[in-house]
């Protein structure tokens, strides 16, 4: 009886021979580089319209900041490098990721990869050809934006909404304590640039871990204006 684990290997190995030998498809979306901020969106469109995906999404690059989460080894003897919702494929065995990788510890190591979106793999987003930064994280401590103080700066025009989703349900998320600030109320910012800052921020600081741990939350910054009272 083939085992599981043996099963899921030959499966990712018939996933990247596919993508190899399928048409390219042409790419119609923004020229801006993706990256974590743009993470669940990508995969929520593959999950609702593949043909969306391919055509928005399949060979566009992709950049973050992510924290790594283990190595596989495949029946070819290539490993795929395991970041929680990103996986880099077909890594060799003598490359320079491959070294860097070796190295790494899991749940502590945060590295920055970019590379070529591939397919999807089990809710996560496949990158190929790979590109792996380790110096790059150290700008990850840099604090987001402050938000406006209320009592010395009025209120802000976007401010940042967060939820996380457990056992069936939706629950509001401490955005206030996510960024760092004091008080119950949720972060305000005078620009909409300073909130996806801080909304990017968040997002990082879980990009990586398990939902345990706080991963899996979905934010937006909103625009105050357009509440109505």
């Amino acid at each position: 009886m083939t085992s599981l684990p043996m099963i899921r290997t030959l499966l990712r190995a018939a996933a990247a021979t596919a993508a190899v030998i399928s048409a390219t498809t042409p790419s119609f979306a923004a020229a801006q580089p993706l990256g974590i901020a743009q993470l669940d969106t990508i995969l929520g469109a593959e999950k609702e319209n593949v043909a969306r995906f391919k055509r928005d999404y399949v060979g566009q690059q992709f950049t973050a900041t992510v924290t790594f989460a283990g190595s596989h080894l495949q029946v070819n003897q290539n490993f795929w490098l395991d970041f929680g919702k990103l996986e880099c494929a077909e890594v060799r065995p003598n490359s320079t990721s491959a070294a860097q990788a070796a190295n790494w510890d899991v749940n502590k190591t945060t590295v920055t990869i970019a590379g070529t979106i591939q397919g999807t793999w089990f809710g996560a987003l496949v990158l190929e050809n790979c590109r792996i930064d380790e110096a790059a994280p150290q700008q990850l401590g840099a604090r987001p934006p402050a938000p406006v103080d209320a009592v010395k700066d009025g209120f802000g025009e976007y401010v940042l909404l967060g939820v996380y989703r457990i056992m069936g349900e939706t629950v509001p998320r401490d955005m206030a304590k996510e960024v760092g600030a004091r008080g119950p109320s949720a972060p305000t910012y005078h620009t909409k640039k300073e909130c996806e800052q801080a909304r990017d921020y968040v997002i990082q600081k879980y990009a990586g871990k398990s939902h345990a741990e706080g991963n899996y939350g979905l934010y937006l910054c909103s625009e105050l204006s357009e509440w109505k009272s």
